[in-house]
């Protein structure tokens, strides 16, 4: 509440890449 949803969307965005390239790097890994 009260955040501007183009930082909201910014921060989920950010989040969601971030958890995209953990699991690039844990893929590698298990490969």
């Amino acid at each position: 509440p009260g955040v501007p949803p183009e930082e909201a969307g910014a921060a989920v965005a950010a989040e969601s890449s971030y958890w995209y390239m953990d699991n690039c790097v844990d893929r590698r890994a298990y490969q």
